[in-house]
């Protein structure tokens, strides 16, 4: 793949309008990289528990808006992803052709901030859906205060869980801020909002809450969708408490940042 230009189209919402499509665009993920995703996930547990047979890609990695956007407009620099709710319905392996595309369905500014809406459908080269996504993103581009700010409410860990894990925020990509500019990875940038760091990229979110599906159900949870409600920042280098109670409604999969929840989502299985 070749490296995206340093000049950029800023995904604002004067750029952005309800009905949009973008796509198809076709991609592969390769050996090589599957193999870095698995071992950043087993690597970064803490007491070593997760171990990943499944020869499949994960969610993340057909995931398409990234891939479908960035086609159009360039590095995503400023924007940062604050609701999702995917559906996974099938499997696809690494070096497997994919094809993505993209369908704006809001714009609206809540909060003097500003946020698009965006509908993503993965398909394998036989018409298949693999995965379709529904992700809300916060356009960085439109905001000039420090909006965010931590207001360090603790809350009851249960301790009857039918998954634990703690895990070690990391980065999967080296954010070099020189080719990197107002990018939501790199401090310097995400300080102007009130964030403590740079935010870890979305994809490490979403492959923390599968792999609460895939530990213990193996490829069943590909037949899932996961439902995120909640997501605070976390950032590099922190230990985070991942927990599924049980008898819980809905499936409730939570991040701990010490007594601090920090990501809420629900993960059920496809009706």
């Amino acid at each position: 793949m070749e490296e995206l230009p340093l000049k950029y189209t800023a995904l604002s919402k004067s750029n952005l309008s309800i009905g949009m499509e973008f796509g198809p665009v076709n991609f592969f993920v390769n050996k090589s990289s599957h193999e870095k995703s698995k071992n950043l996930l087993e690597g970064n547990d803490i007491k070593g528990e997760t171990k990943i047979i499944s020869p499949y890609l994960f969610p993340s990695e057909m995931w398409g808006w990234a891939r479908v956007f960035s086609s159009y407009f360039g590095r995503l620099n400023e924007v940062a992803v604050s609701r999702a709710n995917w559906k996974i319905y099938e499997v696809a392996r690494p070096d497997e052709k994919l094809i993505s595309k993209s369908k704006v369905v809001n714009v609206e500014s809540r909060n003097n901030l500003s946020f698009a809406t965006a509908e993503t459908v993965t398909q394998n080269e036989n018409g298949n859906i693999l995965i379709k996504t529904l992700d809300e993103l916060l356009l960085l581009h439109d905001v000039n205060f420090k909006f965010y700010k931590e207001r360090n409410n603790e809350k009851e860990i249960s301790k009857n869980n039918s998954y634990t894990r703690s895990r070690k925020v990391y980065f999967r990509y080296n954010w070099n801020s020189g080719k990197w500019m107002n990018n939501i990875h790199t401090d310097a940038y995400a300080k102007q909002f009130g964030y403590e760091g740079g935010l870890p990229e979305f994809i490490m979110y979403m492959d923390w809450i599968f792999m609460s599906e895939l530990e213990t159900k193996g490829k069943e949870a590909y037949q899932t969708t996961i439902e995120l409600e909640k997501i605070l920042p976390i950032y590099e280098g922190e230990i985070i408490k991942i927990i599924k109670p049980k008898n819980s409604e809905n499936n409730l999969i939570q991040f701990f940042r010490e007594n601090q929840e920090r990501v809420r989502a629900h993960i059920n299985k496809q009706n």
